[in-house]
Order: C-alpha cells, then sequence, then structure tokens
C-alpha cells in the first residue's frame, strides 16, 4: 500500500504568497522523502487571534530517521505570529487532530476575506477521549464569513503576507489517502 496526499479547497482569501507546509517536510537531500510522521503528524499548533487569525505556527512531528540533534518537531509559522502572546494547543503523544473547523470570508470590518475563527476537535487514540480547542478569532462576536470543517489534516497551506497585522488570510490542509 502506497500514500497519496490530497489539497482541500481554500477557506478565506488569497492576499500574500500562498505556502505549502507540506514543502517543507520534503527532504531534498533524500531523495524527495516525506519526513512527516504521518501517523501523528501535529505536535502543536500557536494561534495569533484577536478578530481573526493573524497568525498559525504548527510544530509537526518527524520521522526519527530524519531528525536532527534530537529535535523531533518541525516548527512552521505563517501570517503575523510572535512568541510573545498566542494561544498554544498541545497534543500529547496519542492524539491527533481529527478536524479543523471556523468561519472564513469576507470580514466586514477589515473588508476583505480572512480567516475569522479556527478550532480543532482533537482525539486521543489511547483513551478515546474527543476535546475541542476553540474556536480562536471572531473576539467581536461578527460571525462573518462562513463556517468550514476539514477532517483529518495532515499539514496546512494557504495564504499569507509576511508581515503587517491581519497577515493570515486564507487556510486549506493537506490529507492523507491510502492507495493500493
Amino acid at each position: 500500500m502506497s500514500s497519496a496526499y490530497i489539497h482541500t479547497s481554500l477557506v478565506g482569501g488569497s492576499a500574500g504568497s500562498a505556502f505549502i507546509d507540506m514543502v517543507a517536510l520534503v527532504d531534498g537531500a533524500h531523495d524527495g522523502q516525506l519526513i512527516l510522521d504521518t501517523k501523528n503528524p501535529i505536535r502543536r499548533i500557536g494561534i495569533q487571534h484577536d478578530k481573526v487569525v493573524e497568525g498559525l505556527q504548527t510544530w509537526y512531528q518527524i520521522k526519527p530517521e530524519f531528525q536532527t540533534g534530537g529535535n523531533p518537531l518541525l516548527a512552521v509559522a505563517h501570517g503575523t505570529y510572535t512568541t510573545t502572546s498566542p494561544t498554544i494547543v498541545e497534543l500529547n503523544a496519542n492524539e491527533i487532530v481529527l478536524a479543523v473547523f471556523g468561519r472564513a470570508g469576507y470580514q466586514t470590518f477589515y473588508e476583505r476575506k480572512l480567516v475569522n475563527s479556527l478550532g480543532f476537535v482533537i482525539y486521543d487514540q489511547s483513551t478515546l477521549a474527543v476535546r475541542v480547542e476553540g474556536p480562536f478569532g471572531n473576539s467581536d462576536g461578527s460571525n462573518d464569513g462562513e463556517s468550514f470543517n476539514i477532517s483529518d489534516p495532515m499539514a496546512f497551506g494557504g495564504y499569507a503576507q509576511t508581515s503587517g497585522p491581519l497577515a493570515l488570510s486564507g487556510l486549506s490542509c493537506y490529507k492523507g489517502l491510502a492507495v493500493e
């Protein structure tokens, strides 16, 4: 059995440059092999948020054979992300992100398409417990945009500006697909 990956539709806007975390998770020095631990890909998520989701940092679990210096994680950030006040969602070794959900689209206060709120459904594979983190953003209670949900995310993609407020404008996910 081999693996293939699908890319979900974009939610929010397309201001800024496209980002594809899967590119950071492929090792050119090893014939383009995927270094991501696909069974337990996301270990931690940092969200910079207020009226909207301004930035996102994701720590991905790396396969043991690709770890350098004993560091099992690779951090990738997009949008306006500072280390001073993000909300951090930690996953234990048995947990996976079962779904990403929120609201995205036209935001009336900022007059452009953005990721307005973002949350996560987290599943513990050993205890079968489910927890919800978020939604983060939408601090003004506007509920702008359309609701979305994406199951089984493995890595993120989207659009972000390199500086300034409201730099994360769109989000998509990569999902694994087993093929025979």
